[in-house]
This record gives C-alpha cells, structure tokens and sequence, in this order.
C-alpha cells in the first residue's frame, strides 16, 4: 500500500501532538479549544478534498501548511520534544503525497523544493541510513523491480499465450490472463523462485488465519494474495513511504479503521487485527468502487483521486466506469503494475506444481494462548515465565514497540506459546513484587550513552537494549528510555483464570483452477437464453447453470432482463429481491460488468440463513442480499435492531 491511500481516511486531519503524563499513561490530545498558532490556522483555511482535483488556491494552502509543519519539526526537536517532531513529520509527509497526486504537480519547481526541503528534515530525524530505511526489505525491491519489467511489455492486455492451461474461472476476483500478467508470472520463476519458495513457507503460517477472517468479515478468498505482494506476509515490514505491517497500512488509514497506534502499540504490526482491519476497508473499496474488485484493488495501491482521473480520462464515469485494463494506461507505473501482480503471485502460490514449484512447504503454524494482564510486565520477564526466548514472545505480540507490556489502565491481551498459561499463572504467583512493578523511564539528555545509562542505574547496556527493542546503540536527547531494575508504583495484575488457546491451522491448498464442467455448463445456459424467443424484456426460461441439486431455488423457473442503460447487477438484484451474487453465478459472470442488450437469467428469490459477524449491523445485511431492514426483522420476530455475532437470520431473498 502506497502512501497516497491517506488521501482515502482523513488524511487532511491535524491534530496537536501527543502529550505523556508522568504516570505513562496512553497519549491523550489536547482539546480543540486550546488550540493555539498553526493549529488554530489549519482548522479556517480551504485545503479542499484530495480526493478531488485542488484549486490553485487549494494547492498554496497545502504547500503552506507543509512548511509551517516543518517549522513545528523544528521548534520541537529544538525542544527535544521527539514525539511531537515525529509526529509533525509524518503529517508533513502526508502534505506531499497529497500534492504529488495532482496533475503535473510533481513536475514543478515550487513541489521539487518542497519535496527536498521535507527529505532534508526526514533524514535529519530518522538518520539517511535508518532502521526503517534498511527494512524496507526485498519486497518493496521486488516491486519495483516487477513494476519496470510491466512498463516494458508491449501491449499488456493482449491475450497470454504462454501460461499452463489452468484459466481461473471459479474465483469472485477474475483472474485475467493477459501479456501484463503473464509477464509478472514469468519475471517473478525466473528472478524469484527462492523468494516465492520462502514466501509459501510463510503462508503456511498466515494464511489459515487470513482465510478464517475473511470469511467472517465477507470478502474472497483470493484476497489473501494480496499481502503476498504488499509485505511478502512479513508482518514487520515497514516502507520508506513509513508504511506498516503485512497489510502496508499509513498510520491515518491504519487508525482510521480502527487500529491502535501509539508509543507502545502499533497494531498495523499484529497479523490478526491488521488483517480485519485489511478485509473492512477492502470491502469498503469495493462499495466505493462500483462493486468491482480490480478498481478496488487498484484504489488500495492509489487515491481516490488518481482513480477518478484515469476513469474521466478513459471516458468514462465513476457510476459506469470502464475496466481496470481499460483505465491502466492512465494509473501510474506502480498502479498499473498492482493487479499484474496481484493475479500472478494467486496464480503461482495457488498452483505450484504447475509453475515448477514445489507442492508443499513446513511454513510454522500460528498458535498461542492469550492471558489478560493488567499492568506492565518486562517481555524478558515473560519469556522466563515460560522457559522461552525475549523473541519468541516478541514474534507472537509483534505490535508492542517497547520490551514491555504498554501502561494501559484496561488489561492487555498477551500471547504467550500454546499450552504454557498454567506455567506462567504459577510463575506469576511466585514473581517477586519488585519485578510486578511498572519499570522507570530515563529521559535522556544530551551526552547520554547506554554505557552512562547502565552504570548509573545499575544494568546493562544489552538489558536497556532488550527492554527497548533497539538494535543498535543511537539515542536523541529527550527519548525515553525504559529502566530494568528501576521500578515504579503500578503492581501488575493477572487477570485471567484461564487462557484462550487459539490454533489457525494448517494450510490446505486452495489450488484456482480451470473448472471446464462449471464453465461449460455457464455456456449452455447462456445460450439458452439468447436462444430464447421472446418479444418482452422479462419471461421465464428453465435453468441450465451448474447448481447444487439439493438448492432450495433449484427449481424454480428464473426470469430473463434485457440489461438497459444505467442497470447495474445491484439494482436488479433489489428490483428482483436476490443477490448480485445469485445473478453472477446464474450467468457465469466473473466480475459485476454488464451491457446494455444483454440478456440475463435473474434466480427467483429464496430463502437463506445468514450468521451475524462482528461489526455487522442490520442495515448493513440488508444492504448484502438487497432487502430492507423491516423485512429481516419480521422474518427473525426481532423487536429492536439489536443483534449479536453468531446470531442465525432467516434471509427472504
């Protein structure tokens, strides 16, 4: 995900700083009504949507707000204020993607300088050869590798003509195959194969979990791929763009659905959170996106802003527009390289054999019990607990960015190895006080090195490290520094009296493969209705299409609809009470794109049940199946709208 998705989740928000209490306590922003200088300025001036094209005066606004905010970086790490620099920064970061989105913008002096004198107080920060520099990885090399490769294929659209014969049909995203993807499959076995290798091993263990979530959350399968191309499943990845985790979530878009991110927890790093998180806002860009996946797919590597314009220049609009490939030429290089991608890494991993790859991998499972604590506990203090290692138990809480639980007034949910929660109930017991109590803090000040630190305080310079998750030994005047040995007043509390063992699974292959009886019995039933004589819009016709004989709407007899002009397979669905979903599979499309003169087989509606998922509301489940609120409440006798994840609604489509 590239930093331009701010644009989509109030990227244009400011907010003041975060301020710490001596206590430790989580940030807490200072009320708007103190707000003071640039702050105060910020709220009255017009900097316009970035979703949409900027007015000049727009523009100057923006290009103004970025230098004040640079002079807030300054100010603040004049004050050694590091949190506040920092956060200023990422805001400043934030004007300049937005600005790089308008047209030619980024071509002229005024942004180049502007872009310069950003970096300059990037590097001044982070350092040019940064712990976030040197992890923005393989993948991240690989894409722009990939991307180049894409830029040079002639004629992209073209059909393939030299992948195995496996035609994905039976997947809600197509599956296109054409020159672009055949040419990111073919890059990718011949400069990739170990990486790909590697990266199976690591879908052994992420995707039984992404799998399940998305389920629950509603959205295909096949998406799972998508982190695949994102972060290689590396759930610390981090981009130059300061972009985060195995979903490559910005800290606006990330907190924006909800994900917690602060001095002691950045959950766009906890594969489980981030990947709800991931499957809400992709079903969020497809709404958004006509209900059509690869303009979604498109809107998660780019703008809103950058998708309408390749839209409007394609001819198109955004309540009819044309076909990602259709509007390709107009996305930007990495854009238009994103499904490329997408489809061939669903391809190769869904199909190993076939792409000379080995069949199976010993990818680890993901397995843990989670305990309630309330309070702070050292990491290495956990780890003993349990008879396991400080990383061990980092690589199952990867969120915490310190060597200890945060200072959260609720109890934190710990993952610790499966099956030892009655081992680290009895250690917990028998822990010594002093080691229960919140660890001290050490502000640092300028000529402070951990050697001075330790000595003063009585540790170790590797104990100062671990508890702070540093790698090296560079320290900023004002940082803090958690203290082992240095205990403060807050005793932690076990709060569980048992523990939850959650197991994802194992992997079990989902190969996307050419399914010619589906696919034929798709083409019979087609014809049936072209063949159909009829001088009306709507008659009935029996179904041919290749569904379960045990389905309640079997037999029925399904209406056929001439499409008209402005018919989407949404509005039929609601005019006829089914699905969009029903319609495709009665007509074997594979994506929601229809014409005007096109004759479609519409299901009579049915009955189904639907099992409430978290975050689901009634609005939102008549929404899905195209019928009112007041229809499913009748049906379920429910009184008010209240419903609960796992409850059973009779749908009547």
């Amino acid at each position: 995900m590239t930093k331009q998705l701010l644009t989509f989740v109030a990227a244009t928000t400011l907010a003041i700083a975060p301020c710490f209490s001596q206590q430790l306590m989580p940030p807490e922003a200072i009320p708007i009504e103190d707000l003071q200088g640039y702050d105060q300025y910020s709220l009255v001036e017009d900097y316009g949507d970035p979703r949409e094209d900027l007015t000049d005066k727009q523009i100057l606004n923006r290009i103004s707000r970025a230098y004040l905010l640079q002079s807030r970086i300054i100010k603040a790490r004049n004050h050694e204020d590091w949190h506040a620099a920092e956060y200023y920064l990422d805001q400043a970061m934030t004007e300049v993607s937005v600005l790089a989105e308008q047209s030619n913008f980024i071509n002229q002096p005024r942004y180049r300088e502007l872009y310069r004198t950003i970096v300059t107080e990037h590097e001044a920060f982070f350092g040019s050869d940064s712990e976030e520099r040197r992890e923005y990885g393989a993948i991240f090399a690989l894409r722009s590798a990939m991307f180049d490769m894409q830029a040079q294929v002639q004629n992209p659209t073209a059909k393939a003509t030299q992948l195995p014969e496996i035609e994905p049909v039976m997947t809600t995203v197509p599956m296109t195959q054409n020159k672009a993807v055949e040419g990111s499959v073919n890059w990718l076995l011949t400069n990739r194969r170990e990486t790909l290798i590697r990266w199976m091993g690591r879908a052994d263990t992420y995707f039984p979990m992404i799998e399940q979530v998305f389920q629950e959350e509603g959205i295909p399968d096949e998406l799972k791929y998508l982190a695949v191309g994102e972060s290689g499943l590396n759930p610390s990845a981090v981009s130059s763009a300061k972009a985060v985790g195995m979903w490559q979530f910005m800290s606006a878009t990330g907190r924006g659905m909800g994900l917690r991110i602060d001095t002691y927890v950045d959950e766009r790093r906890d594969p489980v959170k981030s990947t709800r998180a991931a499957a809400r806002h992709l079903k969020e860009l497809y709404e958004y996106y006509g209900n059509d996946w690869h303009l979604a797919l498109a809107g998660y590597n780019c703008s809103p802003r950058c998708i309408r314009r390749a839209i409007s220049r394609a001819g198109g609009t955004m309540k009819n527009p044309p076909s990602y490939w259709t509007i390709s030429k107009h996305l930007n290089r990495q854009t238009r390289g994103y499904v490329p991608q997408f489809i061939a890494f669903a391809m190769i991993m869904s199909n190993p054999a076939k792409f000379g790859l080995p069949a199976t991998s010993s990818g680890p499972e993901l397995a843990y019990d989670e305990v309630k604590v309330s309070g702070v506990l050292s990491l290495e203090t956990i780890a003993g607990m349990v008879n396991t290692t400080t990383a061990r138990i980092k690589e199952l809480n990867p969120e915490l960015r310190r060597g200890t639980l945060p200072p959260d007034r609720r109890p934190y949910t710990l993952r610790i190895p499966l099956n030892t929660f009655a081992r680290f109930a009895d250690a917990f017991e028998r822990l010594p006080d002093k080691e229960k109590k919140m660890p001290g803090e050490h502000r640092v000040r300028r000529g402070d090195n951990l050697g001075k630190i330790a000595k003063r305080y009585g540790t170790t310079v590797a104990a100062i490290k671990n508890a702070n998750s540093l790698r090296g030994t560079v320290i900023h005047p004002g940082q803090m520094l958690i203290v082992p040995g240095l205990a403060g007043t807050i005793v932690a509390k076990l709060e569980s009296s048992g523990a939850r063992s959650v197991a994802w699974g194992r992997r079990i292959n989902k190969p996307i493969v050419y399914d010619r009886k589906m696919a034929e019995n798709a083409r019979r039933a087609t014809v049936q209705v072209a063949n159909t004589s009829t001088t009306r819009s709507t008659g009935t016709v029996s179904s041919q299409s290749a569904r379960p004989s045990n389905s309640s709407e079997a037999s029925r007899p399904n209406r056929v609809h001439m499409v008209r002009r402005g018919d989407t397979l949404s509005k039929l669905a609601t005019k006829y009470g089914t699905t969009v979903q029903a319609i495709q599979r009665e007509n074997g499309l594979r994506n929601t794109r229809i014409k005007r003169g096109q004759r479609l087989q519409i299901p009579q509606g049915g009955s189904t049940i639907h099992t409430v998922r978290r975050g689901e509301n009634l609005t939102k489940i008549a929404n899905r199946y195209g019928i009112s609120v007041r229809s499913i409440k009748a049906n379920n006798n429910l009184r008010s709208s209240t419903i609960y994840p796992g409850q059973k609604l009779s749908i009547n489509l």
